[in-house]
């Protein structure tokens, strides 16, 4: 009958529709979860900038306390970096990380030494006033040469793995290098300019 055929080809017409709106929405959604996991992951690497931020900073200032302090780098000066050099590697890749953190154990190792030095001047000091040149001030004397060697030799050493890493560290920290998401790229190719190779010379 042509009212039924009517009437199916009307059902026919819905249902076409009705998948294609479902597909529509299908597709929508799984834009917008893919949308909001790039959101997530864009924000997640922000705050990773944010942690190698605090990081560059610390070491900033260890690195500017062992160039200024003439090597005589005192623990409080180097102290302050103690929390960081226990999570570098979460942040940075294992190579930097292990330059940054032989870094700080030598500046650390260096104002043990200092301080050893300070109070064995110190202590010959008091024997020089009171006149005693005896065995006890040699023996002084011996362990004040063997210090200054460990100190020199350490801060050499410092000073060749300092900058390098300085450096390296502020290469690594730069916002311009945190991934971009799909999406991103997608956007920046699309908005790039293309070149048809055909462009009339300006005259």
């Amino acid at each position: 009958m042509p009212g039924a055929d009517w009437v199916s080809a009307i059902a026919t017409v819905v249902a076409a529709v009705a998948a294609v709106v479902a597909l529509g929405v299908s597709l929508f959604a799984l834009a917008w979860a893919k949308a909001s996991a790039e959101a997530a992951q864009r924000a997640n690497n922000i705050q990773l900038h944010t942690y190698r931020r605090e990081l560059f900073i610390a070491f900033q200032q260890l690195f500017i306390n062992f160039q200024m302090s003439n090597h005589l780098i005192t623990k409080d000066q180097v102290i302050g970096f103690h929390e960081h050099s226990r999570t570098l590697y979460l942040y940075v890749n294992d190579s930097l990380a292990k330059d940054i953190e032989e870094f700080y154990k030598k500046c650390l190792e260096i104002s043990n030494i200092n301080f050893s030095l300070t109070f064995i001047s110190s202590e010959m000091q008091k024997l020089r006033a009171q006149g005693y040149i005896d065995e006890e001030y040699k023996s002084l004397h011996e362990d004040l040469k063997e210090y200054k060697s460990k100190q020199y030799s350490l801060a050499s050493k410092a000073t060749m793995l300092g900058n390098p890493t300085y450096q390296a560290l502020k290469e690594e920290i730069r916002l311009d290098k945190i991934p971009q998401t799909p999406w991103q790229r997608f956007k920046d190719l699309y908005n790039k300019r293309f070149d048809w190779g055909d462009e009339e010379e300006q005259e």
